[in-house]
């Protein structure tokens, strides 16, 4: 299996740094989503409390026009029996004016015909009286059940043409039989006033249905002139789906429009519908921004990482191959004998020029004691040369002398063979 050739150390490093700064910016990433998921979280039930306390808004509001309307049937019951229309009529002026959010008010008969109107003109000057309102389907249901009726919304007339809704109140006689009956008609816009001033938000928005699905409150809808109907809107019937839940959000995509958030409400009492309603877009707008943030940012780390890399592992690596390249002319030196110039300018970080100046003094040191040990291995083979002449001459001695104190032989006369000594000892010396 071949090796793989290992990367360089600047590679290393420049590796190091960008995984680092890289690693870092991604953690630092995924921490913000993790903050900025739980701010939408917070967002969210934010808004569903905002939800439920309109709904308790609109419920109270609706509640306190239809108890002053049940009060004042009582009050006016024998004021009808007796025809006291004017008396009836400073009543009706009461109403209107602690309560600016009827946008008129009328007494009827039993049989369903105005009798009293307050205002008795209104937008085009015109006095409405004795109107049949019989067709009405708040004034049938008022028959069949002998209670206070919440209407519909329906389009106004008499008083005004707008879209109204009706608080319809019997009115008693002595006898306890339906005499007549008092209605109060609910102006929407004012009640979008009331709604819109209770929810907050950049692109939060309220809607409110009655219990037909049409539309009270609704920024897109002018309620003065249009009456509209959501039953098949998306929304509505995701909502119908879940009648069960009183309380409860969803996120659903209308046809004209984005996803959008939405948590909503069911008035029980009323029948009635609200929600509120917030943008996807807008919700997760921050998550985007801080996603597009960092891949931004990825780029540009990675850039300034190996930009600040390459200046700050230069003197690094500079240092490294200084040490390096001295080691290679060094070993090289044992081959050519030549002797090694050692480097006396040093850069880099201060443990790497620590580490070359000790190595720099080492090789001196070496240097040295490598020309005192080729000295002395010279001294020393002068030393053996004249060692060994000494002992080859001792040797020729010691033969000498035995052979002079050889036993002399019997074919030799004794004159001759000490001048035979003598003479080998003259060639020795």
């Amino acid at each position: 299996m071949k090796n793989r050739r290992s990367r360089s150390f600047k590679k290393e490093l420049i590796y190091s740094f960008l995984t680092i700064g890289l690693s870092s910016i991604i953690l630092l990433g995924f921490f913000q989503f993790f903050q900025l998921s739980s701010l939408i979280e917070g967002n969210q039930d934010s808004q569903t409390k905002v939800t439920e306390f309109l709904e308790d808004n609109i419920e109270g509001y609706m509640e306190q026009h239809g108890r002053i309307i049940e009060t004042m049937s009582a009050s006016i019951a024998p004021l009808l029996e007796n025809n006291q229309t004017e008396a009836i009529e400073e009543k009706l002026r009461d109403i209107k004016l602690n309560y600016p959010g009827f946008v008129n008010l009328y007494v009827g008969d039993k049989d369903g015909k105005s009798l009293v109107f307050f205002p008795a003109s209104y937008t085009d000057g015109a006095t409405r009286e004795h109107l049949d309102f019989s067709d009405r389907s708040y004034y049938k249901e008022l028959l069949e059940t002998n209670e206070q009726v919440i209407s519909p919304v329906f389009r106004g007339r008499g008083g005004t043409d707008t879209l109204l809704v009706a608080i319809v109140s019997p009115i008693f006689s002595s006898e306890g039989k339906m005499q007549g009956y008092i209605l109060g008609a609910i102006d929407l816009n004012a009640l979008e006033k009331y709604v819109s001033t209770r929810i907050s938000g950049e692109a939060s928005y309220a809607v409110l249905l009655d219990q037909d699905n049409n539309v009270i409150v609704h920024p897109d809808v002018d309620t003065r002139t249009e009456m509209v109907n959501l039953t098949n809107s998306q929304i509505v019937q995701t909502i119908t789906k879940q009648e069960n839940r009183p309380m409860n959000s969803l996120t659903v995509k209308e046809d004209n429009s984005g996803k959008e958030f939405i948590t909503y409400a069911k008035i029980q009492e009323l029948g009635w519908t609200v929600w509120i309603a917030n943008p996807s877009t807008l919700i997760n707008k921050p998550l985007r921004s801080a996603a597009n943030t960092v891949l931004w940012f990825i780029p540009i780390t990675a850039l300034f990482v190996i930009l600040a890399s390459f200046f700050l592992t230069n003197r690094l690596e500079r240092t490294i191959r200084n040490l390096l390249d001295t080691i290679k002319s060094y070993t090289a030196s044992y081959k050519t004998n030549h002797p090694v110039k050692l480097s006396d300018h040093i850069q880099g970080p201060q443990e790497m020029t620590d580490l070359l100046t000790h190595f720099n003094d080492m090789m001196s040191e070496i240097e040295e004691n490598r020309v005192e040990l080729m000295e002395l291995n010279t001294q020393l083979e002068a030393r053996v040369q004249e060692r060994t002449a000494n002992l080859e001459q001792r040797n020729s001695e010691l033969q000498a002398v035995n052979q002079l104190i050889t036993p002399v032989s019997s074919k030799m006369d004794l004159p001759h063979f000490i001048q035979l000594c003598l003479q080998n000892i003259k060639q020795s010396v």
